[in-house]
């Protein structure tokens, strides 16, 4: 097989697998290893294309997303241990509930507290949208295919509004759009020019 047709597969069930990040139980496993073969794919694309800032810019993506999420947990499990599992003996829960003290809690510095991590986590996910857009642009261009270019639009538009919860459709969008684009690759670049001249 040639890279193109190595990217195809990798980058089109990648896709899907990070779309079935939303399944139950298992969805966060599928996502990972959707993730791992998009980053495959767009190595090979990047390696054959000749331009290396292709990958880089999906690996900065991929770690700005990483620190997202990693901020907003840190942010979240911390709220948790600190009004929930104060009452935790030794790190364990006592037989009453972990929620018997929760009418004492200062929703108030709570709201406070969280305002600042969700405007990390959003500005986070916004440079993660931005250099992905940077990546799947330039695979547009090379490949000609203007659906990478459409999806990288549609992530970067969802990364923006995810603070209003029409982003995570947008992201849904953007997602099965770069799947039909990676789909769209042909196993020859120099014929797919050819047809586009014609």
């Amino acid at each position: 097989m040639t890279a193109y047709s190595d990217a195809r597969i990798y980058g089109g069930i990648g896709s899907i697998l990070v779309i079935l990040t939303v399944a139950p139980t298992i969805g966060w496993v599928l996502g990972i290893a959707g993730f791992v073969l998009l980053l495959m794919a767009i190595d090979r694309l990047s390696t054959e294309l000749g331009d290396r800032h292709i990958f880089t810019n999906a690996i900065l993506s991929v770690v700005f997303a990483i620190i997202a999420v990693a901020v907003s947990a840190f942010f979240v499990i911390a709220l948790v241990l600190h009004y929930v599992g104060v009452n935790y003996p030794y790190g364990f829960p006592n037989m009453m509930g972990p929620y018997q003290n929760l009418g004492a809690v200062n929703w108030s510095a709570v709201v406070i507290t969280l305002i600042p991590a969700l405007l990390a986590t959003w500005v986070l996910l916004v440079f993660s949208g931005y250099f992905i857009r940077l990546s799947y642009g330039a695979i547009s261009q090379r490949l000609n295919i203007p659906l990478f270019e459409t999806g990288a639009l549609f992530y970067f538009i969802g990364a923006i509004t995810v603070v209003i919860m029409i982003g995570f459709l947008l992201l849904l969008v953007a997602q099965i759009i770069i799947a039909i684009a990676f789909f769209s690759i042909p196993d020859n670049l120099a014929a797919r020019k050819g047809a586009s001249q014609t």
